[in-house]
C-alpha cells in the first residue's frame, strides 16, 4: 500500500516538479494525423462559435484567446510532455492563429497578400531569434522555458501564415475544396520526397510541412462539411467536428497509454539533453538547400495554379452556404446601393460590386441570353454576383440558419451566378433569363461576416 502511494507521489512530482524533460511529442505518423485533425476541429469550432452561436468574430477571439491562455499556462507549468495538455493547446492555438488572420482581413480590411507576407516575415523573425538564442531549431530539445516559448510562438505564426496563404490560394485561384486538398497533399508529398529522398534538412522540411498542414486540414474540413451544391459532402460542421473530435480523443488516449510519441532522454539538467542539441553550423549547407528547395517547390506550385487560373482551367464553386431555411423572413431593409437608372433593354450589362453595393448599368433587359460583365471594384473584400428570380421583396427573402439568404427557399429560383471575385478582378457570365422580377445579391459567408447582412442588392426586371 505504502509503495503504491509513493509511486503515485513520484509520478505527480515528476509532472509538476523536477528537471524539465522534452515538452513536445516525437514526430511520428500519429503526430501528423492528430495535427491535421486538430486543424480541422479548430476551423469548425471557430465557425460554430462565430456564426452558429452568434458570438461574432471579435467575441470569439476573446473567448478562445482566454482558453488558450489557460491552456498554455498549464502547458508551461508541467515538466514533461503530456499528450492531453499538449494537444488541447494545439487545437486552441490553431483557432487563435486563424482568428488573427480573419480579424486582420475582415475587421481591418488588410488584404491576404499583405497578411501572408507579414506572417512569413514574422515567422522568419521568430526562427532567427530562436536560433540566435539557442543555436538550434530542433523540436527534440524543447527542455527549457525559453525554448518552449519560442516553440509556441513559432506554432502560432505557422497557423496564422497557413491560414492567410491557404485563403489566398483558395480565393485567388478558385480551385474548390477537393482540388485544394489534392494541392496541399501534393506539396506535402514533395516536402517528404525532399526530406527522405534527397536528404534535405529535417528542421526545414518539418516546419514547411507544419505550415502546409494548416490549409490542408481546413480544406478537408470544408470538403466534408460544406453543402454538395458548393462542392462538399454536406456532412455539416457539427457532424464533421464530432467525427474529428472522437478521432483526436482516440488517438491521444492511445498515445497516453502506449507512450509511443515520447522523446526519451532529453532531460533539461544536461545529463542527456545536451547530447540532442544539433550543431546548426556543421549542417548549414544542408539546411540552406533544404529551406531553398522547399520554398522553390511551394513557389512553383503556386505559379502553376496562377497559370491555370489565368487560362481559365481553375473552376470555382459558389461560396454561398445553402442551409436549412427558416420560416421567418429577413427584416425589411433599404438597398445600400444607389439605384441604377432605367435604360433601354440590352443584351450586355455591366455590374459593379463594392462594399457594400451591387450596381448594374441598367435596371431592365429583354428576355433571353444576357451577358453580365462583373467587376469587384471594392477596396478590400471579395464579392460574388448571384441572380435570384423571385416576386418577393428583398427584405422578405428567407434566411438560412447562418443568416445568409436561403437561395433555394420557397418562391426563389436561381438561373445563374458568377464566381467569387477578389478586389480588382472581373469576369463575364451569360445567363438565359425569362420575363419576371429578379434580385442580384452577394451571399458570401465567411468567418465573422455574412455579406447579406450588409444588404447589398439590386432589383432587376426582365421584359418580353
Amino acid at each position: 500500500m505504502s509503495s503504491s502511494i509513493a509511486s503515485q507521489k513520484t509520478s505527480v512530482t515528476s509532472l509538476w516538479a523536477g528537471p524539465m524533460l522534452n515538452k513536445v511529442p516525437e514526430v511520428t505518423l500519429y503526430f501528423w494525423i492528430i495535427k491535421i485533425l486538430c486543424t480541422t476541429v479548430g476551423e469548425t469550432a471557430a465557425d460554430y462559435l462565430n456564426s452558429t452561436l452568434g458570438f461574432g468574430l471579435t467575441n470569439t477571439t476573446y473567448v478562445v484567446g482566454a482558453f488558450l491562455a489557460v491552456a498554455l499556462l498549464v502547458q508551461f507549468r508541467v515538466r514533461k510532455y503530456v499528450p492531453g495538455m499538449y494537444w488541447v493547446a494545439v487545437v486552441l492555438i490553431s483557432v487563435v492563429g486563424t482568428l488573427i488572420t480573419d480579424n486582420l482581413t475582415d475587421n481591418f480590411g488588410i488584404a491576404l497578400q499583405v497578411t501572408t507576407v507579414l506572417f512569413a516575415i514574422g515567422l522568419a523573425a521568430v526562427f532567427a531569434a530562436w536560433y540566435a538564442s539557442e543555436k538550434t531549431l530542433s523540436i527534440h530539445t524543447i527542455y527549457s522555458t525559453k525554448r518552449e516559448a519560442f516553440y509556441w510562438l513559432a506554432i502560432l505564426f505557422t497557423f496564422a501564415l497557413g491560414t492567410a496563404a491557404g485563403d489566398l490560394v483558395a480565393e485567388q485561384f478558385n480551385i474548390g475544396y477537393l482540388n485544394s486538398v489534392f494541392l496541399f497533399v501534393g506539396i506535402i508529398a514533395v516536402i517528404g520526397i525532399a526530406r527522405f529522398g534527397l536528404n534535405m534538412d529535417a528542421v526545414a522540411t518539418f516546419w514547411a510541412a507544419y505550415i502546409i498542414t494548416r490549409p490542408l486540414g481546413a480544406s478537408i474540413g470544408d470538403y466534408l462539411s460544406q453543402d454538395t451544391v458548393n462542392g462538399g459532402l454536406g456532412l455539416g460542421s457539427n457532424v464533421t467536428s464530432f467525427i474529428f473530435l472522437v478521432a483526436i480523443l482516440a488517438a491521444v488516449v492511445y498515445l497516453m497509454v502506449t507512450k509511443k510519441d515520447e522523446i526519451v532522454g532529453d532531460a533539461g539538467d544536461g545529463s542527456s539533453g545536451s547530447e540532442a542539441v544539433e550543431s546548426f553550423a556543421s549542417h548549414s549547407r544542408a539546411r540552406l538547400i533544404g529551406w531553398g528547395g522547399v520554398a522553390a517547390t511551394i513557389a512553383l506550385t503556386v505559379g502553376v495554379m496562377a497559370t491555370a487560373s489565368a487560362t481559365g482551367l481553375a473552376k470555382s464553386p459558389s461560396a454561398a452556404a445553402l442551409l436549412e431555411s427558416e420560416d421567418a423572413g429577413a427584416p425589411a431593409a433599404v438597398n445600400s446601393a444607389a439605384p441604377p437608372a432605367a435604360g433601354s433593354p440590352k443584351a450586355t450589362i455591366d455590374v459593379t460590386l463594392g462594399e457594400w453595393s451591387i450596381v448594374p448599368s441598367v435596371a431592365s433587359a429583354k428576355a433571353g441570353a444576357i451577358t453580365f460583365n462583373i467587376k469587384n471594384a471594392g477596396p478590400a473584400k471579395r464579392h460574388e454576383f448571384i441572380i435570384l428570380k423571385t416576386d418577393l421583396a428583398p427584405g422578405a427573402l428567407p434566411l438560412a440558419r447562418d443568416k445568409s439568404l436561403n437561395e433555394s427557399g420557397p418562391g426563389i429560383t436561381s438561373p445563374g451566378e458568377g464566381g467569387i471575385l477578389v478586389p480588382g478582378k472581373a469576369e463575364s457570365v451569360t445567363v438565359t433569363m425569362a420575363p419576371g422580377k429578379y434580385v442580384f445579391v452577394d451571399n458570401i459567408v465567411e468567418s465573422g461576416l455574412v455579406h447579406w447582412e450588409k444588404k447589398a442588392f439590386a432589383t432587376f426586371t426582365v421584359v418580353r
